[in-house]
């Protein structure tokens, strides 16, 4: 004779598969938890709501560009009327440079053979532009460049010679990501 009440005890080894995996779930739920208050006191969420309080004084709130190391150029071509390829305005850069290297060759601390390659490269892979590429930028697109940051106050190129036109606004985080600096643009708080 079998006994009931032992039989509604066993477990079937698909229920005890189902139990684990559940189990592995909360787990997996409790990690994700734990990291996100982990990660409000870390630099990233700091650095980040400090330019989302910037922004916000300003009406505007961040607009996420890929990091592929083409974040600057995207940025720009975010807030582009005619949105010009990122190819486009890497090009624009290279020249920009190379037709002024008087004005741009002392801030690279380069070679001229080496300011040579510097803008091959800029102009045809995702090599990471800075403070001298915004700079080309700002005088090839006749437009002021403000770049808003945590720390210290907003990075303003080309006010003085562009005032009468619309600046273009981007963020620079330093913290955004493992790999390194990141530029990200902007749009109107909705």
């Amino acid at each position: 004779m079998t006994d009931i009440s032992s039989n509604e005890k066993r477990v079937s080894k698909a229920q005890k598969r189902r139990d684990k995996k559940a189990e592995k779930e909360r787990d997996r739920l409790e990690d994700i938890d734990r990291q996100d208050e982990e990660n409000k006191k870390g630099l990233r969420h700091t650095e980040t709501e400090k330019i989302k309080a910037i922004l916000a004084s300003k009406g505007l709130q961040i607009f996420d560009v890929p990091s592929d190391g083409d974040c600057l150029f995207s940025g720009i071509a975010h807030q582009l009327e005619n949105s010009p390829k990122v190819m486009e305005l890497r090009k624009l850069v290279s020249d920009t440079l190379l037709s002024h290297r008087d004005d741009y060759l002392p801030f690279l601390s380069l070679s001229e053979e080496a300011f040579e390659k510097y803008c091959e490269a800029m102009s045809s892979s995702p090599k990471w532009g800075g403070q001298v590429e915004i700079t080309a930028l700002s005088r090839a697109l006749k437009k002021p460049i403000e770049v808003i940051q945590a720390e210290g106050p907003p990075v303003q190129v080309g006010f003085d010679d562009f005032r009468d036109q619309k600046p273009i606004v981007l963020t620079y985080h330093r913290h955004y990501y493992g790999l390194g600096e990141h530029y990200n643009s902007v749009t109107p708080l909705s």
